[in-house]
């Protein structure tokens, strides 16, 4: 039996805050830590309070849609940190622009302003069954949301959606069907951009390659009509 329950009930959802742009810098190596490129953030209170300045990735609204950090914030550590840390897994959200919805496939990372993470509850509820439930729930709201030449998602809007929650092994069953045909989808996309920098590269046999990534095209919009159909299906 399904459980209709407010996002900010059914999940946590912190909003990202204002960080110095000047102490934003272009993503580099960070020669503290070579293997994750990023120094440890302080996770209690008592460390929090002893840190100033820390080098670690941030998401910006721009880096939803790749899922990684671009840039490094180099400025002290907003307090307490973990409330505006996204971890690898988490739902990152753009509110700014498109609303687009991704999960976070990079180090831990402070949100910076009009970026939302959302993560499941443990044992209640599954991130992954939130964020396809979220895709198209966010879309509608993006194209209904209106005024301003460049839209913005609000707190009120965000305590206004709702989550049908089945029971939690159904959620991670139906987040597991969901995600193969994501995958699916992203590998045709990935195979076509593959397959367009090669045309680039050879410019004999133009139309051989042109068929080849029409086809591709073909199947990466059949999978992803497959993936929206089944999950407008699961989720119902």
């Amino acid at each position: 039996m399904k459980r209709k329950l407010p996002l900010t009930e059914a999940a946590s959802v912190r909003y990202g805050t204002h960080l110095d742009p000047l102490l934003i810098t272009s993503s580099k190596p960070d020669h503290a830590n070579p293997q994750t490129g990023a120094q440890p953030i302080a996770t209690t209170q008592a460390s929090a309070a002893k840190a100033t300045q820390n080098n670690i990735p941030v998401v910006r609204v721009g880096d939803v849609t790749a899922g990684r950090a671009s840039a490094r914030y180099i400025g002290p550590v907003p307090s307490p940190p973990l409330k505006f840390l996204a971890k690898r897994g988490d739902i990152v959200v753009s509110m700014s622009g498109q609303f687009n919805v991704n999960r976070w496939a990079d180090n831990d990372a402070l949100l910076d302003q009009r970026v939302m993470r959302v993560r499941g509850l443990r044992n209640s509820t599954s991130t992954d069954y939130l964020f396809h439930y979220l895709v198209p729930v966010l879309k509608a709201i993006e194209q209904q949301t209106v005024g301003h030449r460049t839209k913005n998602l609000s707190a009120k809007q965000v305590k206004q959606i709702t989550v049908d929650l089945p029971a939690f092994n159904q959620q991670k069953r139906i987040a597991a069907i969901l995600d193969a045909f994501k995958a699916a989808v992203d590998n045709y996309r990935r195979q076509t951009e593959l397959r367009r920098l090669q045309l680039e590269y050879y410019r004999n046999g133009a139309d051989t390659f042109n068929k080849y990534i029409a086809n591709l095209d073909r199947q990466a919009t059949l999978r992803q009509q497959q993936y929206e159909y089944y999950r407008d299906l699961l989720l119902k």
